[in-house]
């Protein structure tokens, strides 16, 4: 179980430190499925028990466990909110609805033309 922690540890401060200086799409990613790896192990560590750790079976009000679900739910959720912003805005350009810029695509039309000054 040790080396479960420490195998956790190494890459969620080498995503940290990606997403707080660069703000990767890619370390969202990565950071929104660790996180969510982390709550299905403590949801198998709860349920079934893993391998050489059967302990905690049925366990489920343990405090740091709970406070490792907020944390990492947590982090899940900004993680997704970044990533579907992120892909609106390279849906759209930046510049129109995700939904104005979908329709636009079925329709096989470009953002609307500018009209000339000319006559």
């Amino acid at each position: 179980m040790f080396g479960l922690h420490v195998a956790l540890m190494l890459p969620s401060v080498a995503l940290a430190a990606a997403v707080i200086w660069r703000s990767d799409t890619r370390a969202w990613a990565m950071a929104a499925v660790l996180s969510a790896l982390v709550i299905v192990a403590y949801v198998l560590s709860r349920t079934s028990g893993l391998r050489g750790s059967t302990d905690d079976i049925g366990n489920w009000s343990e405090p740091l466990g709970m406070a490792s679900l907020f944390v990492e739910g947590a982090l899940v959720v900004l993680s997704s909110a970044v990533l579907v912003s992120r892909s609106e805005v390279a849906v759209t350009g930046g510049h129109t609805s995700r939904r104005q810029a979908l329709q636009r695509a079925r329709e096989g039309t470009a953002a609307p033309a500018q009209r000339s000054a000319g006559p």
